[in-house]
């Protein structure tokens, strides 16, 4: 016979305010990411052709019993500006890689700091920025949600019925105990 597990509605607040909690916190990141993302294509505002010279490969090892590896590949680009040659490793990498060496790219310079760079068609960012909103959104709906139909089930839980005895009315309060 199966075993049919019940769960105080009060104790499954705690999971749900904490998938809330999260789910808030992953929006936070994504419109953060989003935020820098906009403030580097107002600061980089020079236009200058580059191309992508090498992709340095960023291996990571899963710290599970299978030690699952995956590699993802950083572009790193070669460009000139105001007579001065630079070359600069972005900080995002992608799997698959988001350019090919050799590859001529449009980017964005920043002229104060000729080594901050941003390239509109590196499209990795935009994508970190849509994943994070939008896990953060399904865990906060999720935790929202849940949390609305858990204190609905609460509230009309506690309606109390009227308890009669021979002697006359009793406190509803001393029938639970």
């Amino acid at each position: 016979m199966a075993r049919v597990r019940v769960v105080d509605p009060r104790s499954q607040r705690i999971g749900l305010i904490v998938c809330l909690i999260v789910g808030l916190i992953f929006i936070v990141i994504g419109c953060l990411i989003f935020y820098f993302q906009k403030q580097d294509e107002k600061i980089c505002t020079d236009k200058v052709d580059g191309v992508v010279v090498e992709l340095v490969a960023r291996k990571s090892t899963s710290t599970r019993k299978n030690h699952h590896s995956s590699t993802t590949y950083a572009p790193v680009y070669e460009y000139d500006y105001k007579g001065h040659h630079y070359r600069v490793q972005s900080s995002i990498s992608s799997s698959p890689a988001s350019f090919s060496v050799g590859e001529q790219v449009e980017i964005m310079v920043d002229p104060d700091d000729p080594s901050h760079i941003y390239v509109p068609a590196d499209k990795a960012s935009r994508l970190i920025c849509i994943i994070f909103a939008g896990i953060g959104g399904v865990f906060a709906a999720i935790g929202a949600i849940g949390l609305l139909l858990v204190s609905r089930k609460l509230k009309n839980d506690r309606v109390e019925p009227a308890v009669y005895s021979s002697t006359g009315s009793v406190n509803a309060d001393d029938f639970w105990q």
